[in-house]
């Protein structure tokens, strides 16, 4: 009631407020999704998709400094070394030491010119809102993933598009595989990885030394269960874990990974389970099992069980790649 006397007594003032203030509301709702909150790289990484195309630095604090969004750029922070043209698609890196990049809603083309001596943790850049160049140009030196910081240095994921990624002939690039993959499927095994494309004609061209390597293989995915754990006989979780199927002598295993606050660490443990029983719920598979200890378990002995996706890929397992 009080609010409808103030709009009968001062009727175009409201009206102008009535105005700003959703705008304001608006912009601060836009800029809270693209910060996210401050836990572990890929946790943030997940919760920038914000729907508009973004360019995002990390420097390793919680602060992310939005280089660029579909609005133009934003000056929240700035994050030196780094600069976007968007007239001409060309993001321009200049003697940054450290940090890492996210490139989201990729455009059809962009250009990353690379001058001086640069370190990066990585640089991940997916879902291009059509079929997508990415390359990478200058005279200056890119070095990824050199303290092996448990990434996959360069992610490029087309999201079923079509999509390549060029390294200049004149540009000086390294990447680094991260230690301590804890099995074949993992991303950590992986330097160089173009995922999820929709074609074969997808590709990573090396200029310098005419080389081009094709998506010509099908997208390996392991097998995964949801499973209930037992907490006493015949009790159990009312949540469930997410564990990988293996085989170990002659018989079904499902291993959990469980890593550490804050990040992957070098080396995840492992909880090993064996099932009960299982059932359907709307559609999906669920498993109910109890942990088991396994201190005589032959690493030799336990494989991975995986599946062919729908869609093709291209990955290098180098531990160093060079290109200069």
């Amino acid at each position: 009631m009080l609010k409808e006397k103030i709009v009968n007594k001062k009727v175009g003032s409201m009206r102008m407020k009535n105005t700003v203030i959703p705008l304001i509301l608006g912009l601060f709702v836009s800029i809270s999704l693209l910060y996210g909150s401050s836990d572990s790289t890929y946790a943030k990484q997940a919760r920038l998709g914000t729907g508009k195309p973004s360019i995002t630095f990390f420097d390793g604090s919680k602060t992310h400094h939005i280089v660029y969004t579909k609005n133009g750029e934003l000056k929240v922070k700035n994050a030196g070394g780094l600069v976007y043209k968007k007239n001409s698609g060309i993001l321009q890196i200049h003697n940054v030491k450290k940090g890492s990049l996210d490139i989201r809603r990729l455009p059809e083309k962009i250009t990353i010119d690379v001058s001086g001596v640069n370190y990066l943790s990585y640089i991940h850049m997916d879902t291009p809102v059509k079929n997508t160049n990415v390359m990478f140009t200058g005279k200056g030196k890119l070095v990824l993933n050199k303290k092996r910081d448990n990434v996959v240095p360069m992610l490029l994921d087309l999201n079923g598009k079509r999509g390549s990624i060029e390294i200049g002939k004149n540009l000086h690039f390294i990447s680094y595989k991260s230690s301590g993959a804890p099995d074949e499927f993992s991303d950590l095994n992986k330097n160089i990885f173009i995922r999820k494309s929709g074609s074969k004609e997808s590709f990573l061209a090396d200029k310098r030394n005419h080389k081009v390597y094709k998506t010509n293989t099908k997208e390996v995915l392991p097998n995964t269960l949801k499973i209930y754990l037992m907490k006493e006989q015949g009790q159990y979780e009312t949540e469930p874990i997410l564990a990988q199927e293996y085989t170990y002598q002659d018989k079904l295993l499902y291993v959990e990974k469980i890593y550490k606050d804050g990040g992957e660490p070098q080396e995840p443990d492992y909880r090993y389970i064996e099932l009960d029983k299982t059932e359907q719920k709307e559609g999906v598979s669920y498993g109910y099992g109890h942990v088991v200890t396994m201190p005589d378990l032959m690493v030799s002995d336990l494989h991975a069980n995986s599946h062919t996706g729908k869609n093709y890929e291209l990955f290098f397992t180098d531990d160093v790649i060079r290109m200069k």
